[in-house]
């Protein structure tokens, strides 16, 4: 997904987490390492998309948030996204290597309602360094 799909997904997911009184987790996963432009550039961004949409669950959604940044929507996840961001540094990590590339996965999570209430507050800590 590009931003705008993935924030428009960020938005649903927050609004039903609303009303059915549940946690909405988030992984922002920025990733150093990769090549400075091109075509590589643009095939690493595709396989580490790719990678990440393979390591979480169905009901997830893995999309891009910046240049050089993923995130991953965990539906009816709170504080054990923190297990998720963990798994896909490791996960990235090992795909960049297995690339011939020194890829340097930062992961950070957030969730609803415990780091904003509104989706504004949760895109203005997506959108910090």
């Amino acid at each position: 997904y590009s931003r705008a799909q993935t924030h428009a997904r960020l938005v649903e997911g927050i609004s039903r987490a609303a009303r059915e009184g549940e946690p909405f987790g988030l992984v922002r996963v920025a990733l150093g390492g990769l090549p400075e432009s091109g075509r590589a550039r643009r095939e690493a961004l595709e396989a580490c998309g790719a990678t990440l949409r393979r390591s979480i669950r169905r009901a997830d959604i893995g999309g891009r948030w910046g240049a050089d940044v993923l995130v991953a929507l965990l539906p009816q996840t709170g504080a054990t996204s923190s297990v998720v961001a963990d798994r896909l540094e490791a996960t990235l990590r090992a795909a960049g290597e297995g690339a011939g590339a020194a890829l340097v996965p930062v992961a950070r999570t957030l969730w609803y309602p415990e780091h904003g209430p509104r989706v504004r507050d949760l895109t203005a800590r997506l959108d910090a360094p």
